[in-house]
């Protein structure tokens, strides 16, 4: 083998561990323009559970709402529709609310991780070169 062809094998190699550290998930979604490895704000992780737990509590609000107007025969109001946006509010409020610690958790455990992909990145290099020294 060359160098060459050694040094684009650890650039894929390096690629593959930068790519395994922070990897793209709906949970841990990088914006478009961002390059992995780059520092993203922390809000932006936490808008789309915020999102969540804003359109859960509109339309837990307005289930609860059109079921009160249901029952007290105030309004002519269907009788299902109370009823399916209370539970469709409760299921964004509880999906929002349970990913608010998931996204927190994450981006604790995501730190050592790229401090370990560096020192595993640092040691392969050393180790190539050390091996690049003998021969």
């Amino acid at each position: 083998m060359t160098w060459w062809r050694d040094t684009e094998r650890d650039r894929e190699l390096q690629g593959g561990v930068a790519l395994l550290c922070g990897s793209t998930t709906p949970l841990n979604h990088v914006p478009d323009g961002v390059i992995l490895g780059t520092n993203v704000p922390c809000w932006y992780y936490f808008t789309r559970p915020i999102l969540a737990i804003l359109i859960g509590g509109v339309l837990f609000g307005l289930g609860t709402a059109l079921s009160l107007l249901y029952f007290t025969q105030v309004g002519n109001v269907p009788y299902l529709l109370g009823p399916v946006f209370l539970s469709a509010g409760l299921m964004f409020l509880v999906t929002g609310l349970v990913w608010v610690p998931v996204v927190k958790q994450r981006l604790e455990h995501k730190a050592p991780t790229k401090v370990y992909a560096k020192m595993l990145t640092f040691l392969h290099c050393f180790v190539h070169l050390f091996i690049q020294s003998f021969m």
